[in-house]
């Protein structure tokens, strides 16, 4: 039988934004940033220490009990690997040992809807940037803008997972409000 969880007053949604290089995480509420930060997986030395290291990052965020939605950033199943693929599935263990449910979003999605509340035209990293720093102005710290010519550089490919998290996090929750709205279920 498994244990009864205590849901927190506030829904609270884990974003996470998998990727073979960097993976974004971030804890939000419809008001707050909790917590954000980027894993670096590729600089760990093994295929297994990189899905150790992985589970544990969300076996520690899950176990403060916080967390009532589990967000993750998907890509077209043609764009995946073996090491988002195990990402995944790390993923929904952990959630499904805790009850936790999880809603999934294309990359896509989420950048057109960043793209619309920014009210900016093509779904770039940096765009996708400024919309998550519009909601939450602490984010502007892990954004480069002194590359005059926008080249590509470390920091912007870094935090870009962290910003799409951001966004997919905040993109569920008010989701999820809409529909208790339209169910006349209270928010």
């Amino acid at each position: 039988m498994r244990p009864v969880r205590r849901v927190p007053c506030t829904p609270t949604c884990l974003a996470i934004a998998p990727s073979g290089r960097e993976v974004g995480f971030a804890l939000v509420t419809s008001e707050r940033l909790l917590d954000q930060f980027v894993l670096n997986v590729r600089k760990l030395p093994s295929a297994s220490g990189r899905e150790q290291k992985f589970g544990a990052q969300i076996g520690e965020i899950l176990d403060e009990g916080r967390v009532t939605t589990i967000a993750v950033v998907t890509q077209k199943p043609k764009d995946t690997n073996a090491t988002m693929d195990a990402q995944l599935a790390l993923i929904e263990s952990e959630a499904g040992r805790r009850g936790i449910a999880i809603e999934k979003r294309l990359a896509q999605h989420v950048r057109a809807k960043a793209m619309v509340r920014a009210k900016a035209g093509l779904a770039t990293n940096l765009a996708v940037a400024h919309a998550a720093i519009e909601l939450f102005p602490e984010l502007a710290s892990r954004l480069d803008e002194e590359a005059g010519s926008r080249e590509r550089n470390g920091k912007d490919r870094y935090h870009s997972r962290l910003f799409l998290a951001v966004l997919c996090g905040v993109l569920v929750l008010e989701e999820q409000v809409l529909a208790r709205l339209e169910s006349n279920l209270p928010v």
